[in-house]
Parts: C-alpha cells; structure tokens; sequence
C-alpha cells in the first residue's frame, strides 16, 4: 500500500469540509484531521506518524507547528485581507456595529482595513486557545450582536444568541496549497533521499534559495552551478544551525561586507538531518530586513537566535513574544550574562518597530554628569566643549524604533528624574536647548538589581519603577534550565572556533559530563566564556576533563545571591497574589514554568 505523504490539519469543521469536497473531486490522496491549537500539533505528529512528509494548516495553529519544528514541511492556507474584507462585507449587511474576533493572521488583516470602513468593528484578538473563554465572555458584555472571525468562536457566540460569520477558505485557494504540497511530497523522499527542485521552493518562498547538505555545503538540484558564487560564506551561527537541524532567522554576512537577512529552513526524515533551505530575503518579502541594514543602530538577533531546550525557557520567550506585539514598556529582570539584551533585541525585532533604530544604553556605564547628555543630547554651547551645532542624544537617534536602557537600576537620581519627564511626556529638551523635542521610542529597560529594595531605601524612584515596570519579565537562570546546557556547550564549542580561527574539537562524555554539572553563577555569559578558553587550550585537537578541570570549572555548590534570591522570591510573591494564589496563571505571567515555580517556593517558603 502506498504511503500518503500529505497530511491536512484543519482548525474547524469549516476547512474540514473544504478538503473533504477536494478529496472527492480531485481524487488526490492526503490525511485530513481536525485539531486546533496544541491539539493541532498533537494532530500534526500522529499524521507524521502515518507517514505524512508535509502538513497543511492555517493561521496560529500552522504557526504552532512550524514551531514545534516536527520532521516534515509545513504549509500554511494564507489568510489575507481579502478574505477578512470579504467576511466584514457579508457581515455587514446585519449590523453597522461588529466584532471581528481572531488570532493573529485575521487579527492584524482586521486591524489593516478597520479604520478605513463605513462601519464600527471593535477587534478582539486570541493568543492561547486558553483565551477564548474569556475573549467570548468580553464580547458576550460587550453589547455587539454580530461577530465574525475565527470559527471556534463564531459558533460557540451562536450558541449565546448572537448572529455569527465565521472565516471560510476559498476552494480554489485551499486546492492551490494541495497541489504544492503534493510536489513537495514527491519531490522530498525520491530514491531514498531527499532531491529538491529549486523552482519549487523559490516560487513559494521568494527571494534567492540555496539548498544546502547537513555539512552546508550546496546541494544538486539548485538552479545553475552559478549559484555557488552567489552563496554568502555560512558564519559560525548558521554553520552550527545547519548542522544541527536547527531553524534560523538573522542576518549573515555578504562577500562585500554587507548584511544579509536569510531564513533557514531545516530538513528532516523520520528526525534525522538532511539539510537544509537557506532564503536570502528578496527586496520584496525582506523588506524590513533591507530597512534594518541601513540602520545606523540594527538589532540583530531574534527569537530564533536564543539556543534554548528547557520548559522556563520556553516560557519566558512565550510571553516575551506576547509583550513584542505591545508597545508597551518591558522590564527585563535576572541575573547578569542570561540574555537579556539579546532578548530585548529579539522583542524589537517581533514587533511593529522592526527594521528601525534598537540603541542601547548602559545607564551605570558612564559618569553622572555625562550621561545626561548622551541620553537627551545638547543643545549648541550648552557647555565648555560643545560641538558647534549641538548633538543629538540616543533618544533622537533611536526615534521610531527602541531604546534599550540597560542596568537600568544603576541610573543616577538626576538621570532617573529627566527619565520620568519623558516617559509622561514623549518629549524633551536637549542640554541647554529650549526647543521641545518629541519623538516616537519604546522602551525596554533591564537590570539584575533589585528594584523594589532600591526604592523602599530611597534609592530609585518609585514613580519611575511603575513607568518601566509594566511588563515585567525575569529571565531564567541557567541552573533553572539544566537541559540547554548540553545543546549550549556544542553551539559555543563551534562559535568560538569562528573567532579563535581554529579547528573544531572533539569533547569527550566526561568532559561533557562535568561541563553539565557546573553552577554557572555568571550564566550564559560564563558558559560562553569558558567554552572560548577550551577551544584555545584544546588547540582544535580534544577537550577531555583533565583540561576542563584545569579551566576553573565553575563550582557546583556557589551560591544563589542573597539579593536576587530575595528579589525574585519578592516579586513572586506580588504576581501571586495579584493572581489570588493560582500557580498555574502567576507561572505563566512570570514566563516560568509551573514546576519552576513550586522549586522557588519550596526552596525558601520562610522568606515569603
């Protein structure tokens, strides 16, 4: 019996009959569940099982598998603002006044063509399939009697009473999305191994398309032998991606020196790595990314960037995706050389402000008197020294992007007061100057202090705290995430030879052994910097556990700062009882996981 490559997971009953009607009328075989949400990844894995090499789904569901990184190729039924048009006209005809409610891809449509209509929509949007509960109570009291959207909740605000229009695939759309995945299906698995039709994947992907062994090196299949010259040099973070099977979106560097925008794409059968896509983004579908290249200040790293395993770390990038599509300030809390900037880098780069100014500030980096001025700027002869027309500050420079004021619990009172003025003002004066100055920032700021010690002593403002501290978010340290260690030590054992012009070296099981058993009270950062030293003194030949005993291995029992203990538990006990004691909900608002959570307060109940 043939194996049926193409697998169907459909998010409600609506595509489900879509795809039934093609399945009779184009005889073209494929597997077809319903699932949504985690259930849909669920789905998607058992299709998988049944031999299915590429999965069709749409909207947040198709983004949730595309996530989950499972062994096939995801297709996704796009969802466009003509068909979110085409809902709201039909809806119109019964009321002047409707509710669009939906995830992303309806949401933002939506939100695209909202303000110019002759109608009222007020837009609800999901992001779990645990919001729609509460989304269907919000619009149940909202008053509106029309709602159109997402299909799961279109019908269950039928059942309350309300007249609904649920999002419908076209036929000849969702037949379109068939037949490519059907190519793809034959292309992925002929002769035993994968042989890729360059022509496939540029006319769905756009841009210029490489295909690429589980070595990086170029595989048969690509468009002209030419390409080889068009193929940028794989930097060390690609490189390490390609091989590991590992999705990537970031910027690598050209043979002219310039940045390029790429995405990779890997692929598996049945979870071993056979390669890999890699896009150079187009002007068309990279456009963001060509805006960010002429970026004086670019933020270069994404989500995608942050090699993680573990469950808290996975929850801390959850919720640091949900506050990216806020323009809202985040406070970034946890211990030195976790990530932070990196992860405010990331949150700029998900949001609407991608592509424009990311520029940080290290606010306990320079003197008092100084700082001002490199913040705000100054005006022509504010001071002895001044350039003759003035300068303008980081605040001007990063006007339409993000300012990322790191240590921010380090700032200097006189520095923490002009802060305020702008954060309840958008605007400012430069140093010396009399023009008011306004300008468009988000600001994400960071600090491994404690905030709320600092400003019961007197020492941090505590009008500017609730400024800053609206969404909060504590990074996790590397001894809560155990399981990245391993994944971190072979990524950081392959970086580093990129800078130290070496060979990679072998590691030994007991050297890897020893590596996981260490403390790491300096995180991430510690970890790197080690792995940098073992490289060096490897000479690119082994690294064994005699050389990483001789490297100051960090000691397994150092000690948790008192001061951060206390901060994290202080703050944990805030969230909770703004929660009324529900550990599942304050886990998820402190992007940690539930067990996480239990650990902390078992591990000091007294001090809560």
């Amino acid at each position: 019996m043939q194996t049926v490559s193409v697998g169907v997971v459909s998010p409600d009953s609506f595509l489900t009959d879509v795809f039934k009607k093609l399945q009779d009328k184009t005889g073209s075989p494929f597997l077809l569940q319903e699932g949504l949400m985690e259930e849909g990844v669920q789905t998607a894995k058992e299709l998988i099982q049944q031999g299915a090499r590429v999965i069709i789904s749409r909207g947040e569901t198709c983004n949730l598998i595309r996530r989950a990184a499972l062994s096939a190729v995801v297709l996704s039924i796009p969802i466009t603002v003509r068909d979110v048009l085409s809902l709201i006209n039909t809806a119109c005809a019964n009321s002047r006044e409707i509710g669009i409610v939906g995830f992303g891809d309806i949401y933002h449509a939506a939100a695209t063509i909202a303000h110019i209509l002759p109608v009222n929509i007020r837009l609800f949007r999901l992001r779990t399939a645990s919001d729609i509960p509460s989304v269907i109570d919000e619009i149940m009291a909202s008053g509106l009697r029309v709602i159109a959207g997402t299909p799961c909740v279109v019908q269950c605000c039928e059942q309350r009473g309300l007249q609904g229009f649920a999002l419908r695939t076209r036929w000849a759309v969702a037949l379109e999305v068939l037949e490519q995945a059907h190519k793809i299906a034959e292309l992925y698995a002929s002769q035993g191994h994968i042989q890729l039709e360059y022509g496939v994947f540029r006319q769905m992907l756009g841009g210029e398309v490489f295909l690429l062994d589980k070595e990086g090196n170029l595989m048969r299949g690509n468009a002209a032998d030419s390409d080889a010259a068009l193929l940028p040099r794989l930097d060390a973070r690609l490189a390490w991606a390609v091989r590991h099977g590992q999705p990537f979106e970031g910027h690598i560097r050209g043979d002219r020196g310039e940045d390029i925008h790429c995405h990779l794409h890997p692929l598996l059968r049945q979870g071993e790595n056979q390669g890999a896509v890699l896009v150079l983004d187009g002007e068309e579908k990279g456009s963001a990314a060509l805006r960010q290249q002429t970026c004086k200040y670019p933020a270069r790293y994404t989500f995608e960037n942050i090699v993680h395993k573990s469950e808290s770390m996975r929850a801390c990038l959850r919720t640091a995706r949900i506050y990216a599509d806020h323009d809202i300030s985040v406070c970034l809390r946890g211990e030195s050389g976790t990530g932070k900037e990196l992860l405010a880098q990331s949150i700029h780069n998900a949001s609407r402000r991608a592509g424009r100014p990311f520029v940080a500030v290290n606010c306990g980096a320079m003197p008092e008197q100084l700082m001002a001025s490199e913040l705000f700027g100054y005006a022509k002869g504010a001071f002895t020294g001044a350039r003759q027309n003035g300068r303008a500050g980081m605040l001007e420079l990063a006007d339409g992007g993000t300012i990322f004021l790191d240590e921010i619990g380090e700032a200097p009172w006189s520095l923490q007061l002009h802060l305020l003025r702008f954060l309840e003002n958008a605007s400012f004066f430069r140093i010396g100057g009399e023009q008011l100055i306004k300008v468009n920032v988000r600001v994400i700021c960071a600090t491994n202090s404690n905030l709320e010690e600092l400003v019961r002593k007197g020492e941090f403002r505590k009008d500017l705290y609730y400024r800053l501290h609206i969404l909060p978010l504590f990074v996790p340290p590397l001894r809560d995430r155990k399981e990245c260690l391993p994944l971190l030590i072979d990524y950081f054992r392959h970086t580093a030879c990129a800078d130290c012009l070496s060979g990679v070296p072998d590691i030994s099981r007991g050297a890897m052994r020893l590596l996981s058993s260490g403390q790491y009270p300096g995180n991430v950062r510690e970890l790197k910097n080690l792995m940098t030293r073992l490289v060096v003194l490897s000479e690119g030949k082994l690294i064994d556990e005699d050389l990483v005993r001789r490297s100051e291995l960090p000691r397994m029992d150092a000690p948790l700062p008192d001061s951060l203990e206390a901060d994290e538990l202080r703050h944990i006990k805030r969230i909770l009882d703004e929660c009324d004691g529900n550990k599942s909900q304050a886990a998820r608002r402190l992007g940690i996981s539930t067990s996480t959570l239990w650990r902390r307060l078992r591990s000091a109940p007294e001090k809560l």
